[in-house]
């Protein structure tokens, strides 16, 4: 398989529903705790308005969300393509069948999965801390995480193991 570079790849994005079970409080704030605003998690996607009133109207919320995004395979790219990161911080037990479609998209467009430890330690599921996905605790592991960043290798390594996963969805499946 030949080896795609991917060198402009430097955002963090998360591409969730902002609801109760997707906990986007932890990215709001490990993006609190980023001085460096580039390395901070630009937040998309459809809102639920007791979440946001109960959880997030005391927070920075509105500073990193970005609003809806198309469904298109084209605002898929586009969202995608520049991120290294895509976190996703549902908790759900039992949710997706071991995986989500935003999990899919994002392995597609060679994006390192942020997962919550609340959901990879409830759900059966193929995902691997440090070998297809990280995965993260809390706020705290989230900010170090993003701060700290990840090396080439690690970057080529984790997303070249997490792409492996969709080969038996794409090839021979009638795709």
């Amino acid at each position: 398989e030949k080896q795609i570079s991917y060198p402009n790849k430097t955002k963090a994005i998360s591409i969730s529903r902002v609801d109760f079970d997707k906990h986007t409080d932890i990215i709001i704030d490990a993006n609190d705790k980023l001085k460096t605003k580039s390395k901070q998690v630009h937040i998309y996607g459809a809102l639920s308005d007791l979440y946001v009133y109960h959880k997030l109207r005391d927070t920075n919320f509105k500073l990193y969300y970005k609003g809806k995004f198309g469904k298109s395979f084209k605002d898929l790219i586009d969202l995608l393509y520049p991120c290294k990161f895509m976190i996703d911080m549902s908790a759900i037990k039992g949710d997706g069948g071991g995986s989500q479609y935003t999990f899919l998209e994002a392995i597609y467009m060679r994006c390192i999965l942020v997962l919550n430890s609340k959901w990879t330690d409830n759900v059966k599921t193929d995902f691997k801390h440090n070998h297809n996905c990280l995965i993260v605790d809390n706020s705290d592991d989230l900010y170090k995480l993003l701060k700290k960043g990840i090396t080439e290798k690690e970057f080529k390594r984790i997303t070249t193991n997490a792409y492996s996963l969709l080969k038996s969805h794409i090839k021979g499946n009638g795709w």
